[in-house]
């Protein structure tokens, strides 16, 4: 099988000696490179495909998995359909493994696992549009990325959590109107809300639904401006039950929807890349994308 590995170099457990790891399992057949970008990492995906690799390796965390992915696209349509995306789970966070691997080895279940095909979700600004895989989400988690991407670029491990704490102290709300098949919804005062096909976020943290990589919905989660004490006695059951256990959030399963600002636009995450400011069309893409999975 001719395999394709895109490495992040700053994932964190990637690098030369990675690449020799991997040589040594899959063999000589392999191709490896170094992307130092987004517009780098989808565009080594395509030129792949095109001189026809059949499975492309992401190896970093979701926002490579994220840029990978968006190169096996032209418009809504696949650029080689048999081919298959697969995941090294090398990152920080890398979330959509966690739905896809189940604690499986990704090494064994790119050599001797099966191939599924998988939802893929869309976003479009208007102007733009980009898939994601895992997760977008507006408001105040795009806030803290917005944050972690700003000058000085701090580690990680410690950029997150401070970046976390100094958002959720300003706690900045928006008035939103949520148009979908099913009508309007008004949500004023609009802290968060994320529109899910992965069952996780945030290095674990539960969306609080499963099935959701192949069911032809959107999972949406509204959540309005909490009080700090909500806040902090919430925060373990979002590891537990998911994000749909905050008080007063509301969840939206769709094919589609809309989300528009009153004021302006509401910023917006796409698998943890901050994608700028706006309102926002949402749709799926039903079992489009063959992607490896663990053998049953």
């Amino acid at each position: 099988m001719k395999r394709h590995f895109i490495l992040n170099p700053n994932a964190g457990r990637t690098g030369e000696a990675k690449v020799d790891e991997l040589r040594t399992f899959f063999g000589p057949g392999s191709v490896f490179h170094f992307c130092h970008s987004s517009e780098e990492a989808t565009a080594q995906s395509r030129t792949a495909l095109l001189l026809g690799a059949e499975v492309v390796v992401a190896v970093g965390g979701d926002g490579t998995v994220n840029s990978v992915m968006n190169g096996f696209f032209e418009g809504d349509s696949l650029i080689r359909p048999n081919a298959a995306l697969g995941f090294a789970n090398a990152g920080t966070g890398s979330d959509y493994c966690r739905s896809v691997l189940e604690g499986a080895r990704w090494t064994e279940t790119l050599r001797s696992g099966t191939q599924v095909e998988v939802d893929v979700g869309v976003v479009s600004d208007g102007q733009r549009t980009k898939k994601f895989l895992n997760m977008a989400s507006l408001g105040l988690t795009a806030l803290i990325v917005e944050r972690i991407e700003a000058p000085p670029r701090i580690p990680l491990p410690l950029a997150y959590p401070l970046a976390t704490v100094a958002e959720l102290f300003a706690r900045k709300t928006y008035d939103v109107q949520i148009e979908s098949e099913g009508g309007v919804t008004l949500m004023p005062k609009l802290l968060a809300m994320f529109i899910a096909k992965g069952e996780f976020m945030a290095g674990g943290m539960r969306t609080g639904t499963e099935g959701l990589l192949t069911d032809g919905l959107l999972q949406a989660i509204a959540v309005p401006n909490l009080e700090w004490m909500n806040l902090l006695t919430a925060l373990p059951s979002l590891y537990r039950g998911g994000v749909g256990t905050l008080p007063a959030a509301r969840r939206f399963r769709l094919p589609e929807l809309r989300v528009k600002c009153a004021g302006g636009g509401i910023p917006c995450e796409i698998d943890g890349d901050s994608w700028g400011s706006g309102e926002f069309h949402f749709r799926v893409l039903p079992s489009i994308l063959k992607i490896c999975v663990p053998a049953i």
